[in-house]
């Protein structure tokens, strides 16, 4: 009996560990970097996307590799920020850039507005062109936003930090606008550029977090008034200076 009972008992050990083992490995993801075909027989991937590990395969992960890490995104539609109690700003345009920084990093990042008015009226900031602002970032990071069944199914996004902005609009209002965003991206494929979308609806946006961690969505108070809840919807494009991916598994 006492056999049995530590047989069954190290089972357990060796089941958690393992659990253990994999959770660790899955939450060491999303990563920048590059998948590339390498000599036939010395990779340690079956695959282009670089999801399937197996060794003496054809291809292979590098990570902190990406030699051109500019980064540009820009709308292609207008642009809306709304509060839960639906004050708007909309803008015809927003321009994003920031450079990958190490295999989770954007830095130097923030979003350009131009052509913005709330009801008619043109919204800026001091110094700017008429209908222009900018909201700056403190910096970007890769996460998952949701897991999948396996790892390669992971959701993955980029979230901006400390994101920052006061203007006007007209001279009545001031708006002051802080927090952070999430904008979904597209894992586990090669890629120059692909499309992005920021979704919200009636202020709340869609994601609002990753994965257990804190909430990262905009506040805006207008003219001093307490901070809302504010989210923001725009249809952009994202362009790379090289081919990149944004790994899941690695």
């Amino acid at each position: 009996m006492r056999t049995i009972r530590a047989l069954t008992v190290g089972a357990a050990a060796i089941f958690g560990l393992s659990l253990a083992t994999a959770a660790s490995a899955s939450a060491a993801a999303p990563e920048f970097g590059i998948c590339n075909r390498v000599q036939k027989g010395t990779g340690s991937y079956a695959n282009a996307g670089c999801t399937t590990p197996a060794a003496g395969k054809d291809y292979e992960w590098f990570s902190e590799a990406v030699r051109k890490p500019k980064l540009e995104i820009e709308s292609t539609s207008p642009v809306k920020l709304e509060t839960v109690t639906g004050f708007k700003v909309s803008c015809t345009r927003a321009i994003e850039g920031g450079y990958i920084f190490g295999d989770e990093e954007v830095n130097e990042t923030g979003l350009a507005f131009t052509g913005c008015s709330n009801a008619g009226v043109k919204c800026g900031s001091f110094g700017a062109a008429e209908g222009e602002f900018f909201l700056a970032a403190s910096d970007g990071e890769l996460g998952v936003i949701s897991r999948g069944a396996t790892a390669a199914e992971d959701k993955v996004g980029l979230e901006l930090d400390g994101l920052s902005a006061t203007f006007h609009c007209g001279s009545s209002e001031e708006v002051e606008i802080h927090g952070s965003l999430i904008v979904p991206l597209k894992a586990n494929k090669m890629l120059t550029t692909e499309k992005l979308k920021y979704s919200a609806k009636r202020g709340k946006q869609d994601p609002e977090r990753f994965e257990g961690g804190t909430k990262a969505v905009l506040e805006v108070s207008v003219n001093r008034e307490e901070f809302l809840p504010a989210g923001l919807s725009a249809n952009m494009t994202l362009l790379f200076e090289q081919p990149v991916e944004v790994n899941s598994v690695v």
